[in-house]
């Protein structure tokens, strides 16, 4: 029950829990964690930690113990690595404000079904949700660029998550 592969599986259960990664030291770990309830992934952590081994994080909750004594519990949530997507297109006419926007959330949803911790960010994964709009023609240019930066995104770490929000987007 207090294998990596155990601790991930329990803490993949938890409502609300969307990814996780633990990373192993020898007599600590740290469980990177995105979405849930604090005070839910550190119950559920102290359940599968192994006796003695101590927990790392930036996020502390307090646990009590079966014989009343509390007991700090430590996790991280993942770094985030936000984008900004900028699309030049052909269209058969002017795109409306709500065919943009349209647009532009279908993009968002995108992001979200191909970023997760630690995965690697690729701009053509964009193209079918661009190229699936009957009045779009081409795709003239689409770049993907680490906001903070304004260069191609980096290598994402296992820590990290890419994250793409509706105001990042530009289509032109």
């Amino acid at each position: 029950a207090s294998t990596v592969d155990a601790i991930l599986s329990r803490l993949k259960q938890v409502p609300q829990v969307e990814a996780v990664y633990v990373k192993e030291n020898t007599r600590s770990f740290e469980a990177i964690v995105k979405g849930g309830k604090d005070q839910d992934i550190a119950n559920t952590i102290w359940q599968c930690k192994p006796l003695g081994v101590e927990t790392t994080g930036t996020v502390e909750c307090t646990i009590t113990d079966s014989l009343d004594a509390a007991r700090k519990i430590r996790f991280s949530r993942p770094t985030d690595v936000p984008l900004t997507l900028r699309i030049n297109l052909k269209v058969k006419r002017r795109l409306e404000e709500a065919e943009l926007n349209k647009l532009k959330t279908a993009l968002v949803d995108c992001g979200k079904t191909y970023f997760s911790l630690g995965s690697e960010v690729y701009a053509s994964r964009f193209y079918a949700s661009v190229l699936k709009e009957p009045l779009i023609l081409d795709i003239i240019t689409l770049q993907l660029r680490d906001r903070a930066i304004g260069n191609a995104p980096g290598e994402i770490k296992p820590e990290q998550i890419a994250s793409l929000a509706f105001k990042d987007i530009s289509i032109e």
